[in-house]
């Protein structure tokens, strides 16, 4: 054989072999063109079919591991790394075999369950035949979406448009938080082009998988009455997790409130509560800061001289405790608010819940003496001032004697405040400059 037919087998059977791509599209399609044929008979193959079609589809998954496995153990990776993007893709339910399985009854249970068994097992045995270690994020970001694909049609079925919403927009939310922190690491070495490919990869798979998501609740919303729009305040809690900027944190998330208070009053529950998930988040987070490293370099000229050399680096440092404070406060304020206005529908605030001011207060005073951000203390103090205001134990002024007595007993307590203020802070003096 000469160079040139060795060199055009090696290129497009070793390193760019179209004949996995090829084989993927018909397998694909021959379990739609299956699915549909058996979905027109009138036997019992039309509804026990699609199982079949689907343990095909499967089956074929399990050899493109098995093939990603050989390849990657002859040396062969490049075209590894094309057979675990196709078991990617065929990870996301290609034939909806999780929508179909809703219309089978117990059976289709079954098999909806053992479909998410093997979507995991399936996901540990690709990183074993490729190499490479996952990351606790996405292991949970691929399995949390392989669930939602599994529950989603059960969910959109039977739930009514208050858990709809609720599902889709946890849903997405969940998967936001997580996809960002999902990390592979090769277990072999590789060298700078192979990290290239590596990250690009992992990219690929996840930009693949957020649209084959996309498209399965696309399919729900055509198939049921899904309240897409449930997405929208996800969408911008997710912006307000990943803001560098504090203020602009705290702006979006607040007016976010707002607007669902008046616009759709039964999600500021869910929305507060995923408010609160976002700003522990963000207590998580590290501030990018641009640090200075200086080193030596040898002079090229003269042997032995010596340079300093200064390049700057990016770091992660954790955040202050101040904002630490305010977003534990906060994340506290608004899972007590959320909780609280579950099922609200915006006439008249509802009835406060003794238990779950009594679980705020124990968890602000934990918070105070543990984390040390007294500032949620505050918290239990609207609680309570509120509850108080609202359950006529304490009586409010109604005419204008009562009005005036109480602005008088206000400004004493404001003077004995401010006095006492003073005389703790006698020994502070002001910082220089």
């Amino acid at each position: 054989m000469n160079d040139f037919w060795r060199r055009l087998l090696y290129r497009w059977f070793i390193q760019y072999n179209p004949l996995y791509l090829v084989s993927a599209m018909l397998v694909l399609g021959g379990t739609i063109l299956t699915s549909q044929g058996l979905a027109a008979e009138a036997t019992e193959s039309r509804l026990y079919g699609p199982l079949g079609v689907a343990g095909i589809a499967e089956v074929y998954a399990v050899a493109l591991i098995g093939g990603a496995a050989l390849l990657t153990r002859i040396g062969h990776r490049r075209p590894a790394v094309m057979l675990a993007l196709l078991t990617a893709l065929y990870q996301c339910d290609l034939t909806l075999h999780t929508e179909t399985c809703l219309q089978l009854g117990t059976p289709g249970n079954i098999a909806s369950g053992a479909w998410l068994a093997l979507f995991v097992a399936k996901l540990f045995a690709l990183a074993w035949a490729v190499q490479v270690r996952l990351s606790r994020g996405a292991i949970a970001t691929a399995v949390i979406g392989g669930a939602g694909l599994a529950l989603g049609p059960y969910v959109v079925a039977y739930g009514g448009q208050a858990a709809i919403g609720a599902f889709v927009a946890v849903f997405a939310f969940a998967l936001g938080c997580l996809a960002p922190s999902a990390k592979v690491v090769s277990k072999i070495a590789l060298d700078a082009w192979g990290h290239t490919v590596l990250n690009r990869t992992r990219g690929a798979i996840l930009g693949l998988w957020g649209v084959l998501l996309s498209l399965h609740v696309l399919f729900w919303a055509a198939e049921h009455n899904v309240p897409l729009a449930a997405v929208i305040p996800a969408a911008v809690l997710l912006i307000a997790r990943r803001s560098k900027s504090e203020g602009l944190a705290w702006g979006i998330l607040v007016a976010l409130a707002a607007l669902v208070a008046l616009g759709s009053p039964q999600s500021l529950g869910g929305v507060l509560i995923l408010s609160a998930v976002a700003l522990v988040l963000r207590t998580f987070d590290g501030v990018q800061v641009v640090r200075p490293v200086v080193g030596e370099t040898s002079g090229p000229y003269r042997m032995g001289e010596t340079h300093t050399k200064v390049d700057f680096e990016l770091v992660l440092v954790p955040i202050s405790d101040g904002a630490r404070a305010r977003q534990f406060a906060g994340a506290l304020l608004a899972f007590y608010v959320g909780v609280w206005t579950l099922g609200w529908h915006g006439h008249g605030w509802p009835a406060h819940s003794i238990a779950l001011d009594l679980f705020v207060l124990v968890v602000a005073v934990a918070m105070a003496f543990r984390v040390r951000p007294r500032l949620s203390l505050i918290v239990p103090t609207f609680a309570g001032t509120h509850a108080l205001a609202v359950s006529g134990v304490v009586p409010t002024p109604h005419t204008m004697i009562g009005w005036g007595g109480t602005a008088l007993v206000l400004g004493f307590a404001l003077l004995l405040g401010a006095l006492a203020t003073s005389y703790r802070l006698r020994r502070l003096t002001a910082p220089e400059g």
